[in-house]
C-alpha cells in the first residue's frame, strides 16, 4: 500500500473526514478498457457500528476479496472500516452497488470469530455491528507495523581496523542499534560508522518495532503435584487430548492449588498442536500482574496480556499476533474473548464466580457463559476454576453436562482455618461494649504471642441493629425493612 493509500485508510479509520471521488481500487477507464471486462463480486461488509445486517458493495472479481479481509468503504459522505462479511463472485447486480475503496493488509478476521459474532449478537439481542467492534479492538494493527534501521557487523572485518572503528564494532557486536547510538556508545563521529558501512563491516537491517512474542517453553515442568492434585490435572489434560468441546468445573477450596493444576491443562493443549492457543481470563485487571508472573514461572515467557489499562503500542502488537495465531498463551480481562483467535483450544476461566465477569454498559454479556458457547463453536475445552462456584455452574456440573473436578484439601502442610460461630444471645458482650468476651480473649492471646489480629467492621454507628436480649427482636425503620443502626453519644 503507498503511502497516500495508508494514510486515506488511517483517515478513515477515524471516520473523521468526507468521502473523496471513489475508485482507488478501480481505475475507471474508457469504453471497452480493463473495467468494463473485469467481472464484479459483491461484498457483503459488517461495519463497527449498531447496524442490523452487512451493507452490500462491489469490487473487481479479479481482487478474489475473501470473507474476514478489512476493507474500506463509504456509507453515505463517511468512509468507514468494516469486516468482509460474504461473498457472491460474478453477482450480475453488483455493478449496481458502491465500490469498496480500499482492502487493507491486515491479517482477516477466521470464520470462527465470525460465527461467535452472529451467535452472541441474537443470544444479546444486540445488532451484529456492535459485537465486530469487539473483535477488532486495535485498528491500527491492520496495517504493518513500522520499522527503524539498525546496524549490525556483516563478518567482513573492515580494511583497516583503527581505534575507533574497533570501538564502534565491538558495540555492534553487543547490540543491534540505530548509527547515531552507535556513535554515541563508541564515543566517536557519525563519520566513522558511516565509512564501515559504506566498505561493508556494517550492514543495515529494518527491525520492526513490534517483535513476534517468544513461544512458550514447554520443556518446563511446573511444581510438584500431590496425588489429588495429579489426578485432577490428568483428567483435564485427557479431556485436552481429546480435541472435543467440553466443560469442566475445577472446585477447589482456596490454597487447594487450582491454578497449578489448570496450568498443567495449559501445557498440554499447548503441547497438542504447534499453534494451540490458550486463553486464561481473570476477573479484575488487578489480578493480571500476579498472574502473569505465576505463568512466566511455569513456561519460561510472560504471556500476551490484554485489557483495558494496556498502551496502545502494546494493544496494537497484541491484536496482531493473536490474529495470526503467533501469540500462543493470552491472559486478559473478559474483553480478551472477543479477539480473533484462529487456533484457540482451551479457555480458562479463573474465579468463574465473579461478577465481575459481567459486563453491564454497552453489549451486556456474561464472559463465563459466552466463553462455554466460544467453545462449543470452535470444539475445544472450557475450564471454570473456583473456590465457590456459582449456582449456575454447580446446577450444570451435578446435571452432569459440566465434568466435576474437585480438590477437597489445600496442598501440602497447609490447613483451613478453624471457624467459630459465636451467638451473642448466649455469649454477649460486656455492657458498654460490642465484641464478644471469646474475640477478646482471642485476640489478647495473640497479642501474647507476638500475633496480629484483624477485624473486619462492616457498620457504621456504635451497632448495626438494635437487638432485644430477652426476645431478640431486632428494631426496624418503620417505612421499610432495614435494621436501625444505634448510634450513641458521650458515653450514654
Amino acid at each position: 500500500m503507498s503511502s497516500t493509500a495508508r494514510r486515506r485508510a488511517l483517515e478513515a479509520l477515524k471516520r473523521t473526514r468526507s468521502a473523496p471521488p471513489l475508485g482507488p481500487l478501480f481505475a475507471v477507464a474508457e469504453e471497452g478498457g480493463e473495467y468494463e471486462a473485469d467481472t464484479q463480486d459483491k461484498i457483503a461488509v459488517l461495519f463497527p457500528l449498531p447496524l442490523p445486517e452487512p451493507f452490500d458493495y462491489r469490487a473487481p472479481s479479479s481482487l478474489q476479496i475473501q470473507p474476514g479481509q478489512h476493507v474500506i468503504a463509504p456509507i453515505g459522505s463517511r468512509l468507514v472500516r468494516g469486516v468482509v462479511w460474504g461473498v457472491e463472485r460474478d453477482h450480475p447486480g453488483a455493478a449496481n452497488l458502491k465500490a469498496i475503496e480500499e482492502v487493507l493488509p491486515g491479517t482477516p478476521v477466521p470464520e470462527i470469530s465470525r460465527a461467535f459474532v452472529e451467535w452472541a449478537a441474537k443470544y444479546v439481542v444486540r445488532p451484529p455491528g456492535d459485537l465486530s467492534r469487539m473483535v477488532v479492538r486495535a485498528p491500527e494493527a491492520l496495517f504493518p507495523p513500522p520499522t527503524h534501521t539498525v546496524l549490525a557487523p556483516s563478518g567482513e572485518p573492515p580494511p583497516k581496523l583503527t581505534d575507533a572503528r574497533r570501538r564502534v564494532m565491538e558495540e555492534a557486536a553487543k547490540e543491534q542499534v540505530s548509527a547515531a547510538e552507535l556513535a554515541r556508545r563508541a564515543e566517536t563521529s557519525s563519520a566513522v560508522v558511516k565509512g564501515l558501512v559504506d566498505c561493508g563491516a556494517l550492514v543495515k537491517l529494518e527491525i520492526s518495532e513490534d517483535p513476534p512474542f517468544p513461544n512458550p517453553d514447554l520443556t518446563l515442568t511446573g511444581k510438584d503435584l500431590s496425588a489429588i492434585q495429579l489426578a485432577a490435572a490428568e483428567e483435564l489434560c485427557a479431556s485436552v487430548r481429546d480435541r472435543k468441546f467440553h466443560v469442566a468445573l475445577l472446585d477447589g477450596v482456596t490454597g487447594s492449588g487450582k491454578t497449578e493444576v489448570y496450568l498443567e491443562a495449559a501445557a498440554e493443549a499447548l503441547k497438542e498442536a504447534p499453534n494451540a492457543q490458550v486463553l486464561v481470563l481473570l476477573p479484575e485487571i488487578a489480578l493480571t500482574q500476579a498472574a502473569m508472573s505465576r505463568f512466566e514461572a511455569r513456561f519460561g515467557v510472560k504471556p500476551v496480556e490484554w485489557h483495558s489499562a494496556i498502551q496502545q503500542k502494546a494493544r496494537r502488537r497484541a491484536w496482531r499476533e493473536i490474529a495470526a495465531g503467533r501469540a500462543r498463551l493470552i491472559v486478559g480481562a473478559r474483553s480478551a474473548l472477543f479477539l480473533p483467535y484462529p487456533n484457540l483450544r482451551l479457555i480458562v476461566i479463573d474465579e468463574e464466580h465473579d461478577p465481575s465477569y459481567k459486563q453491564e454498559e454497552g453489549v451486556i454479556y456474561q464472559a463465563r457463559d459466552m466463553a462455554v458457547a466460544r467453545a462449543k463453536l470452535g470444539d475445544c475445552m472450557v475450564i471454570l476454576a473456583s473456590a465457590t462456584p456459582s449456582l449456575e455452574t454447580l446446577v450444570n456440573a451435578q446435571a452432569g453436562r459440566y465434568a466435576h473436578v474437585q480438590l477437597p484439601s489445600r496442598h501440602g502442610a497447609a490447613e483451613l482455618p478453624d471457624v467459630e460461630l459465636i451467638d451473642l444471645k448466649l455469649d454477649p458482650p460486656e455492657k458498654g461494649r460490642w465484641l464478644s468476651p471469646k474475640l477478646i480473649t482471642a485476640a489478647a492471646h495473640a497479642l501474647l504471642r507476638g500475633e496480629q489480629s484483624l477485624f473486619y467492621m462492616n457498620r457504621r454507628g456504635y451497632a448495626p441493629l438494635t437487638l432485644c436480649r430477652a426476645c431478640g427482636h431486632r428494631m426496624r425503620s418503620p417505612d421499610s425493612d432495614s435494621w436501625l443502626v444505634e448510634h450513641r453519644y458521650s458515653g450514654r
